[in-house]
C-alpha cells in the first residue's frame, strides 16, 4: 500500500508539469544610447538596438543615427566611428551641462542631458603603525555630490588592472545599501563594501569627511618594489551616473547565476535616455597610488 501511494503521488506530480514556450513577438525592441562625460577623456558613445530575451548573438550597432551635443552653444555633430561607436575630439569641461541629441533613421529622437560635476579636493595620509589609510575628502560646495570609493591594483608586466572586491571601513555615513559585517586582516572587526562604497555628501554638504581603510604595508626595511602597484580612486559621479551605477550593484547583489527562477523580477537599471534606454552620465576620477607609505 505505501509503495502503491508513492507511485500514484510521483505519477501526479510528473502530470503536473508542462513545457510553456514563452511568446515574444510583442517585447517592444529600444534603442540603446550609453555614454560617460569625463573630462580626462574625449567624448565617446554607443548606439545599440536591444534584442528579444529569445534571440542570440550581439546587439545590432546602430551606424547611421546623426548625433550632435551641444556644451551650451550651437551643436557639433560626432562623426560615426564604426560598430555604432561615435566620437568627438573635445574633453568635456568641469561644471559645464551639456544637451545630447540622436536622431535615428525611422525619426526616433534620443536626448538626454548632464552636467560634469566638479573635482572633490582628497588627501591621503598613511597610518602606518595602525595599519591604515586616512582619506580627507573636501566637498565641491553649491553641488549635489555622490562619491564612489574604490581600490585597484595595476600589474606592470602583464599591464592590467585587478579591481578589489570589497572596500573596508568603519565610517558609517556610507550607504548602507551594500554593507555586510567583516574582520580584517588584523583581527578588527569592520565593514565591507562590496565593489565600492557610496558617500553621499548629505552630512557634509561643503565640509569635509574623513575616513580610514584598513591597509598593509610590509614592515620597514623589507623591499617595497614590486610588479605590482596599488591605487585608491574616488569617482564623483553626477545624479544620473550614481543611480545607474547603484541600481547596476543592487542588480548584482541579487545573486541571480545561470538560468534565472521562474518568478524571478529583476529590479529596474536606472537609465535617463529619453525615447530609449540607457545611461548620459558624467564623472571626475581621483586617483592616488598607495604602494608605498
Amino acid at each position: 500500500m505505501r509503495w502503491f501511494l508513492q507511485i500514484v503521488y510521483l505519477t501526479g506530480l510528473i502530470s503536473c508539469v508542462e513545457e510553456i514556450k514563452p511568446d515574444f513577438g510583442n517585447v517592444p525592441v529600444h534603442y540603446v544610447l550609453n555614454a560617460i562625460l569625463n573630462p580626462d577623456s574625449v567624448i565617446r558613445l554607443t548606439i545599440s538596438r536591444s534584442m528579444r530575451a529569445d534571440q542570440t548573438g550581439k546587439f545590432p550597432a546602430v551606424t547611421d543615427a546623426v548625433v550632435e551635443i551641444s556644451g551650451g552653444g550651437a551643436f557639433i555633430r560626432l562623426p560615426m566611428k564604426g560598430n555604432g561607436e561615435y566620437l568627438l575630439e573635445d574633453f568635456p569641461e568641469v561644471g559645464k551641462t551639456y544637451q545630447l541629441k540622436a536622431t535615428c533613421s525611422d525619426g526616433t529622437i534620443l536626448s538626454a542631458s548632464a552636467k560634469v560635476p566638479g573635482v572633490p579636493g582628497v588627501w591621503i595620509s598613511p597610518l602606518v603603525e595602525d595599519q591604515y589609510l586616512q582619506v580627507t575628502l573636501q566637498d565641491v560646495p553649491s553641488e549635489e555630490n555622490f562619491y564612489w570609493v574604490g581600490l585597484r591594483s595595476y600589474h606592470a608586466r602583464d599591464r592590467r588592472y585587478d579591481f578589489q572586491s570589497y572596500v573596508e571601513s568603519n565610517f558609517l555615513h556610507f550607504d548602507d545599501f551594500n554593507r555586510g559585517r567583516t574582520i580584517d586582516r588584523f583581527g578588527r572587526n569592520t565593514c565591507e563594501y562590496h565593489f565600492y562604497a557610496r558617500l553621499p555628501d548629505v552630512s557634509f554638504r561643503g565640509k569635509q569627511a574623513v575616513f580610514k581603510i584598513p591597509w598593509f604595508w610590509p614592515p620597514e626595511g623589507e623591499d617595497f618594489r614590486s610588479d605590482w602597484k596599488h591605487y585608491i580612486y574616488i569617482i564623483s559621479a553626477d545624479l544620473h551616473l550614481d543611480r545607474y551605477m547603484k541600481t547596476a550593484v543592487i542588480q548584482y547583489e541579487l545573486g541571480v547565476i545561470g538560468d534565472m527562477p521562474v518568478f524571478y523580477t529583476p529590479i529596474d537599471i536606472y537609465g535617463n535616455i529619453a525615447s530609449g534606454k540607457g545611461i548620459f552620465g558624467s564623472c571626475t576620477l581621483s586617483q592616488f597610488e598607495v604602494t608605498n607609505p
